[in-house]
């Protein structure tokens, strides 16, 4: 799951708030979790359970899902404790960006590649920290081999 929203952030051209919901829904919601519009004001939702007044699905945490394919900061807080991060915007290209993440235990330095996760390309600046932060995730889940360190767009 991780891998797949990677893959749709280095696709993504602007923030999207399904893809903020599906990406909180992955890394913070509870197993059985899932993402739903409201039918109600159509934002994208995280439903989990049901609400046993009134038979209907339940929201989590109120379902406050931040715009992390938006926002820096928003997209920052995907980032494990022990990540550092380069983050680069072109002068040359104004549409480039570049996120470099690193686990600083392992090494202080970028020095040693498999220890990095990159996303760049012509894309905002938070596209490439999510795609950047859930790689490493799913680094720390299955170990170094699942990591994709290194991706271009």
């Amino acid at each position: 799951m991780l891998y797949e929203l990677a893959e749709r952030c280095e696709k993504a051209t602007g923030p999207d708030r399904e893809l903020d919901a599906l990406i909180w829904r992955a890394v913070f919601a509870p197993e059985g979790s899932y993402v739903e519009q409201s039918p109600i004001n159509g934002a994208w939702c995280i439903y989990y359970g049901v609400s046993p007044r009134s038979g209907k699905p339940s929201l989590w945490n109120g379902s406050h899902v931040q715009p992390v394919t938006e926002s820096i900061d928003a997209a920052k807080t995907l980032l494990l404790d022990f990540l550092s991060i380069e983050m680069t915007e072109s002068a040359a290209k104004p549409q480039f960006t570049r996120c470099r993440l690193w686990d600083w235990r392992r090494s202080p330095t970028m020095s040693d590649p498999g220890n990095e996760w990159k996303a760049e390309g012509n894309r905002p600046l938070p596209l490439n920290i999510c795609a950047a932060a859930l790689r490493a995730r799913l680094a720390a889940q299955s170990g170094p081999a699942a990591s994709d360190h290194k991706q271009e767009g």
